[in-house]
């Protein structure tokens, strides 16, 4: 049955002359109503070809208008051709503009410069959830959305833009998870004294001998300057003097979060900070919380930044991760009476000396638990207890009430 089905349907097919007249008398036989078939006429009106006279006048009005405002441009080429037809559209003039008048600007082969200006523009923009490439193009020359989307993904999928980064930083991570939890560290030192600008890098000179660098909240303790060097100079073979040396500081922290997070922790970091020449010692000395603050110190010292509490508790969670020397938390956590876990004291006072000095200063990791990962401590019961980023008694359960409701804020 299925058979003669398929016959009877190849039976009225019509032949191929019919489907594919030959000439226009065939072409209009089969269409005439007496033979059977339907008449359909198909009108196709194409714009009039452009004259000479036309494209002068779009090439001086597009550069009167930036190469852009293309309606604008329309309604003054008709303006100026005292309405003679053909009227233009801005899509007309646009096209005209870019595909012929323009071709070899706009699709020009993309160069290291090129390259370099697309990576300031994308670097400039609020993350990948804010990005628009049709501001990106206005503001590159001569340059469409399309291509200029086509040209990120073409860099993106090579490693030879900002993975170089990625690469340097997975590397020393990798090796020495510590490093990544002074790159966590270095971001805070640097963007708490006078914003996010890398001073915190700068190298004393004659004129200045003690930077932000050298200051007590940052020497000895403060790591991770041998990432940022190696990760700039890789950038800067793919991408020159684009990146900022403030950018690679909260890129570094970003992806070393990423890693010791087990790629758990994935932010979006925008880009687009400049770099700072003023770097002093009382910068830091006035800006940094010293260890021994307490929640309310800690909280008045984030207000002063325009942060609030969950900020605070967020930086506190932190430091979940690395390495902390004992001068920094004996007094009020070891030789006071606080609530940190037997076990993880008793390891303490074995490790660290009663009175610690400058010559006798040994570090001991800051989480029992997970030493060489960063985790939700603050979200996990005891855990706390375990970790020495916090306050002892009454302020541990603060800081857990802010990330639980069902801990009472209260001892």
């Amino acid at each position: 049955m299925e058979l003669q089905g398929l016959e009877q349907e190849a039976a009225v097919q019509p032949p191929a002359s019919a489907a594919f007249p030959s000439s226009a008398e065939e072409a209009a036989a089969a269409a005439s109503p007496t033979s059977g078939g339907k008449r359909i006429v198909l009108r196709i009106r194409l714009p009039p070809a452009w004259t000479p006279e036309e494209d002068a006048c779009l090439a001086r009005l597009a550069a009167e208008n930036g190469f852009r405002h293309w309606r604008r441009v329309a309604e003054s080429m008709a303006a100026a051709r005292s309405g003679r037809r053909p009227r233009r559209s801005p899509g007309q003039c646009r096209d005209r503009w870019r595909d012929h008048l323009a071709r070899d600007v706009y699709h020009r082969p993309f160069t290291a410069d090129d390259d370099a200006e697309l990576a300031r523009l994308l670097l400039k923009r609020d993350g990948d959830g804010e990005r628009s490439w049709k501001d990106i193009s206005r503001a590159a020359y001569c340059r469409t959305s399309r291509g200029m989307r086509r040209r990120w993904g073409e860099l993106r999928d090579s490693d030879a833009f900002l993975r170089k980064l990625w690469d340097e930083v997975k590397k020393f991570v990798y090796k020495d998870a510590g490093v990544g939890a002074g790159l966590i560290r270095l971001v805070f030192h640097d963007c708490f004294v006078e914003g996010c600008d890398g001073s915190v890098l700068l190298d004393p000179t004659p004129a200045n001998p003690k930077p932000e660098k050298l200051s007590p909240p940052n020497f000895p303790s403060l790591r991770g300057f041998e990432v940022i060097d190696a990760a700039k100079d890789a950038v800067e073979k793919v991408c020159p003097g684009v990146v900022s040396c403030a950018d690679i500081v909260a890129f570094a922290a970003r992806d070393a979060a990423y890693f010791l997070s087990r790629f758990r922790v994935k932010i979006n970091v925008p880009g687009g900070r400049l770099d700072g020449r003023r770097s002093l010692d009382s910068d830091a000395r006035n800006n940094l919380p010293p260890p021994n603050f307490n929640v309310n110190q800690l909280i008045g010292a984030f207000a002063a930044k325009g942060l609030d509490a969950e900020d605070m508790v967020v930086l506190s969670g932190a430091h979940t991760v690395g390495r902390s020397h004992c001068s920094s938390f004996v007094s009020d956590r070891v030789a006071a009476p606080s609530d940190i876990n037997g076990g993880f004291a008793n390891f303490l006072k074995q490790r660290c000396p009663a009175n610690p000095t400058s010559s006798n200063d040994p570090t001991v990791n800051q989480d029992a638990v997970t030493p060489t990962r960063s985790t939700p401590v603050l979200q996990e019961r005891g855990g706390a207890q375990k970790s020495l980023c916090f306050s002892p008694a009454s302020e541990t359960k603060w800081l857990q009430g802010r990330l639980d409701p069902g801990i009472a804020l209260n001892g």
